[in-house]
């Protein structure tokens, strides 16, 4: 029930030994970068037959035991760390929870990841691995650069993502929920006009994961850890949606229930007590809005369609964060779940978040044919909501008031992605 993108972390450049951060693989926070571990990589010395126990790893694996062939080093100077073995200057860091490679210069990143979340078969692979392409696609619009952390989240992206969306144009299976506590993370930086470097962090998990009550360990760290949530809604999976148009979708979700599910999650990890609102901004999704976008035939179809006249036909401006147009189509969606909720799931985003605002999105811009084919992806503003968040959360993107002489805007609202 979740996929994956701390408070917002501010860093002033330059070593800072006291500055915490989040492991992108386990969303432990560590306190400062002196507490990490090293392994040593020096020519000779990593190459030896020396192997031994490494139990950290090993529990993040959900193993008995791991052996590894490199030197793992736990004490050492801390303004100038060196192998205990061989005296070469350390430099590859290790989580000292998880004993993963942390990414170079992490500890100079303003760090943030959002959690990206919703029921089973609501749509997050899909999202997500729409939303990583159209991110990097708007790089010269807000001016940043997107890279993966390693050529293994490359390697990943690839595998589970574009060749199944864009190299043979269909559908990804759904996820499984793991049987350990072990998620593989798409980590990327995002380097802004302004010399900023964050990062994304995007986990996707099987909708299980988080919606029963045996939540595992390391979901709760992502969602407790998370700068924001992403909190993704069908609206297929709304008996009043599919009696009123005749959906075939025939998955079925409480997403009050769900969402209720998650702020408790964030409580329990954060110790915010339950008559106090949760101080991260929440963007609340409809997916599926090329289904929505139609023009109604009958009155119960009115119900339920937003038509040709919606806000989301209206072109955001280009390169800022438009937040006019985001607040008339928040506006707009939120009323389109009072009705189809029956009142509750805005009622219980209102009275748990101090930040909100909805947004509606299609990853694939169409429905995909029986057999999972698409005829492309074509996606329906898939980046509204991490556009909002990364505006609240960063100084990623101008806002409309800092644009100065900015003419053009985008004016198709649904955009083919040229791959």
């Amino acid at each position: 029930m979740s996929a994956f993108f701390g408070k917002l972390m501010k860093y002033t450049y330059g070593h800072d030994p006291g500055m915490p951060f989040i492991c992108p693989y386990c969303f432990e926070s560590i306190k400062k970068i002196d507490d990490v571990h090293y392994m040593c990589t020096a020519v000779g010395h990593s190459s030896s037959s020396v192997t031994e126990e490494d139990p950290e790893f090993a529990r993040y694996r959900g193993l008995e035991t791991y052996t590894r062939t490199t030197h793992v080093i736990r004490t050492f100077n801390k303004k100038d760390p060196r192998c205990d073995v061989c005296g070469a200057r350390l430099t590859r860091m290790l989580c000292p929870v998880c004993h993963n490679t942390l990414p170079y210069g992490i500890d100079k990143w303003d760090l943030n990841f959002f959690a990206v979340l919703g029921p089973r078969a609501v749509g997050k692979s899909h999202y997500i691995g729409v939303l990583i392409k159209v991110l990097e696609k708007m790089s010269r619009e807000f001016e940043w650069s997107i890279s993966p952390i390693d050529s293994k989240v490359n390697d990943l992206y690839n595998k589970k993502y574009a060749n199944s969306l864009f190299s043979k144009k269909n559908t990804i299976e759904p996820t499984r929920r793991v049987t350990l506590d072990i998620y593989e993370p798409l980590a990327y930086t995002i380097k802004t006009f302004n010399g900023k470097v964050a990062g994304l962090f995007f986990v996707d998990t099987a909708g299980e994961d988080v919606s029963a009550d045996d939540y595992a360990y390391t979901i709760q760290k992502y969602i407790s850890n998370s700068s924001g949530i992403i909190y993704l809604v069908d609206p297929l999976q709304f008996d009043y949606v599919r009696d009123r148009i005749g959906a075939r979708d025939t998955n079925k979700a409480n997403y009050t229930n769900t969402l209720s599910v998650i702020s408790q999650v964030y409580r329990s990890g954060k110790g915010v007590p339950v008559n106090k609102k949760i101080d991260i901004p929440i963007a609340v999704v409809v997916t599926k809005c090329d289904v929505l976008l139609k023009d109604p035939t009958s009155e119960m179809e009115e119900e339920v369609f937003l038509g040709s006249d919606s806000a989301m036909n209206n072109p955001r401006k280009y390169g800022v964060f438009d937040d006019e147009n985001s607040r008339q189509i928040s506006a707009e969606i939120e009323g389109f779940l009072d009705r189809v909720s029956g009142g509750t799931l805005p009622v219980a985003v209102k009275n748990d978040y101090k930040e909100y605002r909805y947004f509606a999105v299609s990853a694939l811009g169409s429905e995909p044919d029986p057999s999972g084919m698409l005829g492309g992806v074509s996606p329906i503003r898939v980046e509204d909501p991490m556009l909002w968040l990364l505006h609240k959360e960063t100084n990623a993107i101008r806002s409309a008031s800092a644009q100065e002489s900015v003419k053009k805007s985008i004016g198709l609202f649904r955009r083919r992605l040229n791959v």
